[in-house]
């Protein structure tokens, strides 16, 4: 949420930032939680910590305008490669200019993805400038630009730290107290979420 506020307020000519939850079905392992529990995390976060002058969009249920999280991976029931999400989305909003956000530690990457070659020529990128992260310039794609960020945000540190907590039977907030919500926190202590078995 940090990140999305800044990528608004940095540019006029962004007029909303979406969230879209990967579907299931991804290789990654550390994405082992349904897709439903990461979109439902999504929504309380917002709730949360969205202020009620703010203007929010959330696709399923509520309509506004700035944020949106689109269930459009979800809905479907798979997990779409980002190239066929972007065609996806180019199909449905025809009108939208999209650009799709990535930080500096995915950069390296790049080339390993689906249509790595017509992502890095064709798409519009937004790169977000993870501090740890300064990957080989040769590797950005053609069309970017760059938001030196002010925050070092980590899932995989937040599920690191749950998974700690959890191994050392030191349950009180799962170590993520003020890295998220307690709403999300409870859910995810609910859910038994980001447990290693």
């Amino acid at each position: 949420m940090q990140l999305a506020c800044e990528i608004y307020n940095y540019y006029a000519d962004v007029d909303e930032v979406w969230f879209v939850p990967c579907g299931d079905g991804r290789g990654d392992k550390s994405l082992r939680t349904a897709a439903i529990h990461r979109l439902n995390m999504m929504e309380l976060i917002l709730k949360d910590i969205i202020d009620v002058s703010v203007p929010i969009k959330v696709k399923l249920k509520i309509y506004f305008v700035l944020y949106q999280i689109s269930d459009i991976e979800i809905k479907n029931n798979k997990y779409l490669p980002t190239w066929n999400l972007l065609q996806l989305l180019h199909e449905q909003y025809p009108n939208y200019k999209f650009l799709f956000c990535l930080g500096t530690d995915l950069i390296d990457s790049l080339d390993e993805w689906d249509n790595s070659e017509q992502l890095k020529n064709e798409v519009n990128f937004l790169i977000l400038q993870r501090p740890e992260y300064n990957p080989d310039s040769s590797n950005f794609p053609k069309n970017y630009r760059v938001l030196k960020t002010h925050t070092d945000g980590s899932s995989t540190k937040i599920r690191n730290r749950i998974q700690q907590q959890i191994e050392t039977q030191n349950k009180i907030n799962l170590g993520i107290s003020g890295l998220t919500t307690i709403s999300v926190i409870n859910y995810i202590m609910q859910n038994h979420l980001y447990h290693r078995d």
